[in-house]
């Protein structure tokens, strides 16, 4: 067994070895310093001495043992290397040795080589001359070859070129291109249009030959390559010059096309305009005709028998319709027009690679004729349908180049130049449409636009500014219409305005019920009269409505296609209720203004003008039924006279009450004023024309009132020169002869207003009449000409009073009574003494509230006593109660809260 010293060498030993290995002494470094305290420093030869004399301790010992570890691996690894190097020298030797035999080989080698070499050269100068003299002989007989070959292209070139320029001058410019494009590729210089257009593979009619027939494009494509040499600069040229002359022959064409469609487009935009106007008739004629089949239908079991014949018809004449509808087509219109140098000149650009600018020279030349045709003409009324018809056939044409050849017209560049068309048309419109001064020139060049949007529209352009132009224009043609009017109105206006109109003829009659809708007698329930009789109003009314009627006709005409039915029924309604308040009302307001300077009877004349006012208010829900036939395209006017009876006869079977159509006004109360029934015209009735009449019929009720109240105001002036301080109390119940002519005139009056005016008319007349006579009275009282009365005077006016209330109770309309009830009341007060009543807010307003307290005041202060001849009766008034009375009244007319206290 190994002591333990022993084995720790032979452990340190290990350790050196396998650094060494792996070249890595980091851990022997690191076992040396761990084994040598810090500071201690000696020479590794002395430790080593003292090792050996074993005077160290352990730990210096380990480092001494690792030195000598490393001197042992030294050792041995030098006793290796210089065996090593013994081994190697031996070998180095015998290598030299070799390589010495070597050299001499080569020389030896070297001289053989420069021998051989020598011999070579001279074998080589020999080949070389005959080598030289063979390639000589070689690209002499090539070029020989592709002489007799660019020379056999050239022929085939020739004869192309030939070929080509014998069909451009016969105008085959199609042919020629065609066999053209037989010529080789390579036979092209790489700038050339054809040889770019085979490199992007464009070619419109791949595979078919001049004849139309497959196979052309393989023949031309199994010719050889052309290698013309020197000669194919000058074939390029020649085939460059005729591609041009196509090109150019091309557009020579297209610019004559361009010429005859410019020629040519008028007719067109006519032919467009009569095909829509064709379109429009049978499309009216078919509607006609269904309106005509469903009046025929009594019930719908016999639908099928009237559908039978009508469909067997349209079986048998099914050919025929289809080629008319081929016939309306819009190919039609372009029969004059040959597009095909139009599409050859497309297909010769595409194929030569230059549409883009073909494209441009269209564009441009097409953008010149149209600024040409936009040229607004100066006399438009004259020369607008070959206008309007000019740009029409331009866009129909450019619809059709759209449609055939999409590569050329873009849509952005029609839009564009249709934008510019649109605005020229608008301008040249408005500016020609300053100098008309009659609504039939506007009216024609309405309805020819509108066939030109008609056909414009099916082509895809945009029409709705030209529509939207025509129908703000309808502001200034209804303008014009009523211009053209206003005459006629003023002249029935002015022709024997006031006899009431003398019916003579059952025809007449009829006419004024059922096609004007008037009403023939006051009172609309009554039964007709029999001929001859007069009307309740004047001959201008009569006239008036045919000439509305007439004003409805011309504007229907003119709205109608420009919007739908029931925007048309509304406009043609606005527009007409506007004519009847500018024309047809003012033409009667004139009346009015002029009964200040008329001559005799003007109340009878304002009556008139009351009925007459009626009247035309009582025909609007007929003319309302005829503006919505007229505007519903019925034919002919036996339809609308039809539909004009069955509505006024339902007006008056809905009405059922007496005397009233109008609605009553405020402040009247009264059984007999019935509201104005709901029909289904007279709620179609324009509110404006309505208002309109109804402040006419008021106006002239103003006016019978004012005429009326002045003559009764003068019978009621002849009170005040009766005495008004009697000594003795009225001896006999007849009345006063003041009260005895005003009944009488207001008999006459209320007899000859209940013939002559409405019923709604009547009552208010005879209303405000009795409320007139009552204010009078106390007026009467008020006035500086009677300075005192006593209660004698106010006995006989109670019995006066009286008499007038008696009268009224026996008139019609009921309630009249109620004018007079401030002088009835102001009698019973004070013929019965008990005025201090009046001084309670509350028994005033219970009692005698029709009592106005600011005029009592004044009237009671009146009031004297009888004199000391007579005898005062105990209840007679006395004075000092009425002083009383006043000081209270007064307290309350300065004070309004006493007033309002006293009534709490």
């Amino acid at each position: 067994m190994r002591a333990p010293a022993e084995d720790k060498k032979v452990d340190l030993k290990e350790l050196v070895e396998a650094a060494l290995d792996a070249e890595d002494l980091t851990p022997l470094v690191r076992l040396f310093f761990d084994s040598r305290p810090p500071g201690q420093t000696g020479h590794l030869d002395k430790a080593i001495r003292e090792s050996t004399r074993g005077d160290l301790d352990p730990d210096e010992r380990d480092g001494d043992t690792i030195t000598a570890a490393l001197q042992q691996v030294e050792e041995e690894q030098t006793a290796n290397i210089v065996q090593l190097c013994r081994t190697n020298a031996d070998e180095i030797a015998a290598s030299l040795l070799g390589l010495g035999n070597m050299g001499e080989q080569a020389t030896d080698l070297r001289g053989r080589l420069v021998e051989a070499n020598e011999a070579l050269q001279g074998a080589g100068q020999s080949l070389l001359s005959r080598l030289t003299e063979l390639r000589e002989l070689s690209r002499a007989q090539q070029a020989i070859s592709d002489t007799r070959k660019a020379v056999s292209e050239g022929a085939k070139l020739l004869q192309i070129c030939a070929g080509v320029s014998r069909l451009l001058t016969e105008g085959k410019l199609y042919r020629a291109l065609k066999l053209l494009e037989r010529v080789p590729s390579d036979a092209l210089l790489p700038g050339s249009p054809l040889n770019a257009t085979r490199a992007s593979g464009q070619s419109p009619t791949p595979g078919t030959n001049v004849n139309g027939s497959p196979g052309a494009r393989q023949r031309g494509a199994a010719l050889p390559a052309s290698d013309l040499g020197v000669l194919q600069p000058f074939a390029a040229g020649r085939l460059q010059q005729l591609a041009d002359s196509i090109e150019q022959q091309a557009l020579s064409d297209v610019k004559s096309w361009l010429v005859k469609v410019r020629a040519e487009a008028r007719s067109v935009g006519m032919g467009a305009a009569r095909r829509a106007a064709r379109a429009r008739q049978t499309e009216a004629a078919l509607a006609a005709e269904r309106k005509a089949l469903v009046t025929q239908l009594p019930s719908l079991a016999s639908a099928y028998e009237a559908a039978a014949p009508i469909a067997q018809r349209l079986t048998a004449t099914k050919g025929m319709q289809v080629a008319s509808l081929e016939a309306a087509s819009q190919g039609d219109l372009l029969l004059g027009i040959d597009m095909t140098l139009l599409h050859r000149g497309v297909h010769i650009h595409k194929t030569l690679g230059k549409m883009r600018t073909f494209k441009d020279y269209y564009y441009s030349n097409r953008r010149l004729q149209l600024q040409s045709d936009m040229a607004a003409p100066s006399r438009f009324l004259e020369t607008y349908q070959p206008f309007c018809a000019q740009l029409v056939g331009f866009f129909v044409v450019e619809e059709r180049v759209q449609r055939s050849a999409p590569d050329l017209a873009s849509s952005s560049q029609v839009d564009v130049s249709w934008e510019s068309a649109v605005a020229c048309i608008k301008s040249a419109v408005e500016s020609g449409l300053d100098a008309i001064t009659t609504p039939l020139p506007l009216l024609y060049i309405k309805d020819f636009l509108l066939l030109c949007c008609s056909t414009l529209g099916q082509c895809g352009y945009a029409v709705g500014p030209l529509q939207e132009m025509l129908v703000v224009q309808r502001s200034r043609y209804h303008d014009l219409l009523s211009q053209a009017l206003q005459p006629l109105v003023n002249a029935a206006a002015k022709a024997e305005p006031w006899p009431p109109l003398e019916v003579t003829t059952e025809a007449q009659a009829a006419e004024l019920r059922d096609m004007l809708g008037l009403p023939l007698l006051v009172a609309v329930d009554a039964a007709v009269p029999q001929v001859p009789f007069q009307a309740p109003f004047t001959a201008a009314i009569p006239e008036l409505l045919r000439l509305a009627r007439r004003w409805v006709e011309e504007s229907a005409a003119y709205l109608a296609g420009l919007t739908g039915l029931s925007d048309v029924t509304a406009m043609v309604r606005q527009h007409r209720d506007r004519m009847l308040v500018r024309i047809g009302v003012d033409a009667l307001q004139k009346r009015v203004e002029g009964f200040h300077m008329a001559g005799k009877d003007p109340q009878r004349r304002s009556m008139q003008l009351v009925a007459d006012a009626w009247a035309l208010s009582q025909a609007l829900p007929t003319l309302d039924d005829y503006t919505l036939v007229c505007t519903r395209g019925s034919s002919g006017k036996d339809r609308a006279s039809k539909w004009s009876q069955k509505g006024a006869q339902h007006r008056r079977n809905a009405s059922g009450v007496p005397h009233s159509l109008d609605t009553p006004r405020a402040g009247i109360t009264s059984q007999s004023a019935m509201p104005r029934p709901a029909s289904f015209s007279t709620q179609g009735a324009g509110n404006q024309a309505v208002g309109a009449m109804q402040s006419l019929q008021e106006a002239g009720e103003r006016v019978v009132v004012r005429v009326v109240a002045s003559q009764a105001g003068a019978l009621m002036g002849t009170a005040s020169l009766q005495d008004w301080l009697p000594d003795h109390a009225p001896r006999s119940n007849t009345p006063s002869e003041f009260v005895t002519d005003i009944i009488a005139f207001i008999k006459d009056e209320l007899k000859s207003g209940q013939a002559a005016m409405p019923d709604s008319s009547f009552c208010y007349v005879a209303r405000t009449l009795f409320d007139f006579v009552g204010k009078e009275v106390m007026a009467l009282l008020g006035e500086d000409r009677i300075a005192a009365f006593n209660m004698f005077a106010i006995f006989r006016l109670h019995r006066d009073v009286t008499t007038l209330a008696n009268f009224a109770e026996t008139c019609y309309p009921p309630g009249l009574v109620n004018g007079l009830a401030e002088p009835i009341q102001f009698c019973d007060i004070m013929s019965t003494a008990r005025l201090e009543e009046i001084i309670d807010p509350r028994k005033r307003q219970q009692s005698y509230a029709a009592i106005d307290i600011n005029e009592l005041v004044p009237v009671i202060d009146k009031y004297r006593e009888l004199s000391g001849k007579s005898k005062q009766p105990e209840s007679f008034l006395k004075r000092r109660t009425v002083d009383k009375v006043i000081r209270q009244l007064t307290l309350q007319l300065r004070d309004p809260d006493l007033s309002s206290v006293g009534a709490m």
